[in-house]
């Protein structure tokens, strides 16, 4: 089969396409109806079961769009940040001393793409405390053998952090996944877009957000059943699909994981991806059975 753009007019083609799809976008009042739109059409430009490059064109104007969106915050995201706590506050030091290096004086960093660099650190001053600090990364699916990352991005890191026998997630960088601008939950299914961020799942359920809040709050929660399976569900459900809902017809937006499965999860023992499919989680691979589906509530 051919496709429509194997031809010698592909780029006047393409020209179209970016000129006509810019003149649609001012019609638009926000990013939801941005998303359906684009996510209306894309079965358009599978050709045999790939999507075309054409496409490229339009995400590009999807992901212009959500540069234009300030960086704000779904929910309160303001840290604690002072150093009046008991100097025999262990985990308070250090995330004290691990903030003061991330957010200098400007309390307002969403602080993107930084995991890596605060979960250094709090393993560093966790050594100099003599705590014990174990170094997590999250990839999507839960696994790194079959790759659901795009160009190596993608996964998140953290800490568990032990103090006087109890366990504490340790997340100083938790509040990138709550900024506006990729909080939609019409995001999901648009081709070449990495779904919906974990923080808008965490809004969706009482003790869910009462976890996100406490963690964005503090920096840490303590790894009790309850938050670490809230904590880990944010995740799960932000690397499911469109085809996972058109599969399963499930828009609960929760999980069956228990805490036991996410543990399992982190250390390499099972995965998401062993549950749920490699075509439902990631980014979005088959064409949509409905591109008119809609998941906002």
């Amino acid at each position: 089969m051919i496709s429509k753009y194997d031809t010698y007019e592909t780029d006047v083609i393409r020209k179209y396409i970016v000129v006509k799809f810019g003149e649609m976008k001012s019609q638009f009042s926000n990013l939801e109806e941005l998303y359906r739109f684009a996510r209306s059409i894309q079965n358009d430009y599978f050709i045999d079961g790939n999507l075309s490059n054409d496409f490229n064109y339009i995400a590009g104007y999807v992901k212009k769009a959500e540069e234009d969106i300030p960086k704000e915050f779904i929910i309160d995201s303001y840290p604690i940040f002072s150093n009046d706590f008991d100097s025999d506050d262990k985990l308070k030091n250090i995330t004290y001393n691990v903030r003061s290096k991330l957010l200098g004086n400007n309390l307002n960093d969403p602080l993107t793409d930084k995991c890596s660099y605060s979960s250094n650190l709090v393993s560093r001053y966790a050594s100099q405390s003599d705590i014990d600090s174990r170094r997590v990364i999250i990839y999507p699916g839960f696994t790194k053998e079959h790759s659901l990352l795009h160009f190596g991005s993608g996964y998140h890191a953290f800490n568990i952090v032990t103090v006087s026998d109890k366990k504490y997630i340790v997340d100083l960088t938790y509040r990138q996944f709550f900024l506006k601008d990729k909080s939609s939950l019409e995001r999901i299914g648009v081709c070449t877009l990495f779904n919906t961020m974990p923080g808008k799942f965490m809004t969706l359920d009482d003790s869910r957000k009462k976890t996100a809040l406490e963690l964005l709050k503090n920096g840490y929660i303590e790894m009790t059943d309850e938050n670490v399976k809230n904590y880990f569900d944010g995740f799960a459900l932000s690397y499911r699909n469109a085809t996972y809902y058109e599969d399963t017809l499930d828009f609960s937006f929760t999980t069956n994981y228990t805490p036991y499965d996410y543990i399992r999860f982190i250390n390499g023992e099972d995965s998401q991806l062993n549950h749920e499919g490699i075509d439902r989680l990631g980014y979005q691979k088959k064409v949509l059975r409905n591109p008119n589906i809609t998941f906002s509530r």
